[in-house]
């Protein structure tokens, strides 16, 4: 199987906002990993909750919605997340969400497969 992004060009801001909030209601797992290659070229985890790392989100960060299809990672899961694309430390938000929430959110937000 492979990974299915989808397409969210269509929505403003303000409705990757409320895409995001209603993935973090949804969500069997929300985490947020930084990277800051002055110390380290890896990822790290981090502290901060869904509600520390929204302050950071605006029009600049890239987003993301995929159903990932691969069973030697993930399994059959929604991520949901962004990073800041930031020029000092990056931060990334990650959201998994069973597959039948993740169409909950395909449905509400009109959501197509990128092709």
């Amino acid at each position: 199987m492979y990974d299915v992004f989808y397409d969210i060009k269509q929505l403003k801001l303000s409705g990757r906002m409320a895409l995001l909030n209603d993935a973090n209601m949804l969500a069997t797992n929300v985490f947020v990993d930084k990277l800051d290659v002055k110390t380290s070229y890896s990822r790290q985890r981090t502290n901060l909750t869904y509600n520390d790392i929204m302050l950071k989100f605006d029009k600049k960060c890239h987003m993301v919605v995929i159903h990932r299809n691969n069973n030697f990672i993930n399994g059959n899961v929604g991520e949901i997340g962004f990073c800041t694309l930031a020029k000092d430390i990056d931060y990334f938000l990650f959201m998994y969400l069973p597959i039948d929430k993740l169409e909950i959110i395909i449905n509400k937000y009109n959501l197509k497969p990128m092709v």
